[in-house]
């Protein structure tokens, strides 16, 4: 396994966090992917996710604020569920665990989320996830976390990632979020440690609390006609606008109003 690294060298701390994880990593087995200055995720994540392709291997990426069990905890999830997508740090408050045991008693469970702390990535995965990203409108794209486009992509080609849990990679909370999520009630992860990693049976569906499937089934049905989903909300489809832009009716009456009231 390769392990690329996200790291946002312009942000405060992330010099020292990335330090500290690369203290973790393998040496021989770890390439660190540097933005020096502010990037949009579409720009940062294709770069890691073309020399995923060009490796032509299982790959691990990580952001430079985490924390890991450990390098052997994380290939071991990989091993026991060979040729499936992971999503390392689970943040989802749907997933009920107790002390090291998963939801309802699994040590895994399957949903439609890409964690953006941590993932694996089988080989070919990193290629489809570019190739649908390109059918995606730019206006999209510009505008929308990797970790959103991907959830995109897994109900695409209905096929859930799998938690192992607990999680093997967590937020280190400590570390300034580059996004301003520093509050965000589901940044780090719902149990992290380490466990024995059996393969998956049966493994659970979770639905994800702010992308369920019935709305990555309808951002999927507007954008297959060719249609574009809101630039505010990207809940609904845009009907006022140009051909890269357009607003849904609710959030026009949203803007409305507010123009009404003379501002917030």
């Amino acid at each position: 396994m390769i392990y690329l690294v996200a790291h946002a060298r312009w942000a405060p701390g992330r010099i020292a966090s990335l330090s500290r994880l690369l203290e973790q990593l393998p040496a021989g087995r770890t390439e660190v992917f540097t933005s020096r200055q502010p990037e949009h995720a579409c720009q940062w994540a294709r770069r890691i996710y073309q020399r995923a392709v060009e490796l032509g291997e299982t790959v691990c990426i990580l952001n430079d604020d985490v924390r890991i069990t450990s390098p052997e905890d994380i290939e071991a999830c990989a091993a026991a569920a060979p040729d499936e997508c992971l999503s390392l740090c689970c943040t989802n408050p749907n997933v009920a665990v107790s002390t090291s045991v998963g939801l309802l008693g699994y040590s895994w469970a399957r949903a439609y989320h890409y964690s953006g702390p941590g993932v694996v990535l089988p080989p070919g995965a990193a290629e489809s996830l570019l190739a649908f990203t390109a059918t995606l409108p730019w206006s999209l794209v510009s505008r929308t976390n990797e970790d959103n486009i991907a959830n995109a992509w897994a109900w695409d080609r209905q096929r859930p990632f799998l938690y192992p849990l607990p999680s093997p990679v967590d937020h280190d909370a400590t570390v300034a979020s580059t996004l301003g999520y520093d509050d965000h009630p589901n940044r780090t992860a719902v149990v992290f440690g380490q466990d024995d990693r059996r393969p998956p049976k049966d493994p659970p569906f979770v639905e994800l609390q702010w992308a369920p499937t019935q709305a990555l089934r309808y951002q999927r049905e507007v954008t297959r006609a060719g249609l574009l989903l809101c630039t505010l909300c990207q809940a609904r489809e845009g009907v006022v606008g140009n051909k890269s832009d357009q607003i849904c009716r609710e959030c026009v009456a949203g803007l409305a109003a507010l123009a009404i009231k003379g501002g917030p």
